[in-house]
């Protein structure tokens, strides 16, 4: 399902505000309005003629609005946008160490886990949230990324290639690697654990 969102004080509603919503809800499955409460809008120097109240019951009465939430604050925007990713990992683990590696998303070393204390001795973020610091995109904290050939490559958030291998004395060896897209430099990475 696709879920569309959009936030606003829709007060003393009109036409426009009805054809936004219709065109709204025509991008995906599900309408989400984020409704400015009276606080936001006073901090924002706005005062709406109708209550809070009174513009969710009118929002919720329209055909295309499946669902109103209130919107309270300006950095509300990043937190409302939340979805449960799977992410393709590849595991190196022996009595030791536990090495999570996301191919994914750029090859990071998302975690590496000491198993005999239980201690992340490379920073695990539990989550995975996108910060607009990367050339090209995003780039999340947490783990280690690699970076060819500058720091926050372009690339930091985009899929690498890969390959897994277990060599004969009994190690386990992934390799990663791309192709910079601006530069054509090919960086390679391997992570080997015995």
């Amino acid at each position: 399902m696709k879920r569309v969102l959009t936030y606003g004080t829709f007060d003393l509603l009109h036409y426009g505000h009805i054809n936004l919503l219709k065109r709204a809800k025509a991008l995906g499955d599900y309408l989400i309005v984020a409704l400015s409460t009276d606080e936001f809008n006073a901090g924002k120097g706005k005062k709406a003629f109708h209550d809070y109240e009174t513009r969710k019951m009118m929002l919720e009465a329209i055909r295309y609005v499946d669902l109103v939430i209130p919107e309270e604050s300006w950095d509300q925007k990043i937190s409302d946008v939340k979805e449960d990713v799977a992410y393709k990992a590849v595991i190196l683990e022996n009595d030791y160490l536990y090495v999570m590696i996301l191919p994914e998303l750029g090859g990071r070393i998302q975690r590496a886990l000491d198993k005999t204390n239980g201690y992340d001795f490379v920073y695990y973020n539990h989550v995975i949230k996108p910060a607009l610091v990367g050339l090209a995109g995003p780039w999340i904290s947490g783990g280690i990324e690699f970076n060819w050939p500058q720091h926050h490559r372009p690339s930091t958030f985009m899929p690498v290639d890969y390959a897994f291998t277990e060599n004969p004395d009994g190690s386990a060896t992934v390799i990663l690697g791309e192709t910079d897209r601006i530069y054509g430099t090919t960086g390679n990475a391997s992570i080997t654990l015995y």
